[in-house]
């Protein structure tokens, strides 16, 4: 349902967009990944929001690369690394609300780390 698309942050950053079927504009959810990455359940709950009428954007905080192992995922709790995924959630706020699909406000759900970040 959904694709992969680029947007400004820090430079550029990638997510998975889901839009609704419905053809109008929409309110808007960023889904917050787990420590585990852009795996196939968080784009499965991305289209799942986009199937209830949000459209829904994931970003990929770890550029295409799913963690694989239970010791990689612990990399993303340091400081550093969760400040560049809030900046990269507000630079997918402001591209989401510049999108003509998105009317009204942008809203967050967030998952394990993510919940953090929400």
């Amino acid at each position: 349902m959904g694709e992969m698309v680029r947007y400004r942050s820090q430079g550029t950053s990638e997510g998975y967009l889901a839009i609704p079927s419905g053809g109008a504009a929409s309110p808007a959810v960023i889904v917050i990944q787990d420590w585990w990455g852009l795996v196939p359940h968080v784009r499965a709950v991305v289209d799942r929001f986009a199937e209830a009428g949000f459209v829904a954007l994931a970003p990929d905080f770890r550029h295409g690369g799913p963690a694989s192992k239970p010791s990689e995922p612990r990399q993303m709790l340091n400081s550093v690394q969760m400040d560049e995924a809030a900046s990269d959630i507000a630079a997918a706020a402001d591209y989401l609300a510049g999108r003509i699909e998105v009317a009204g406000k942008v809203g967050c759900a967030g998952f394990c780390a993510g919940a953090s970040l929400a």
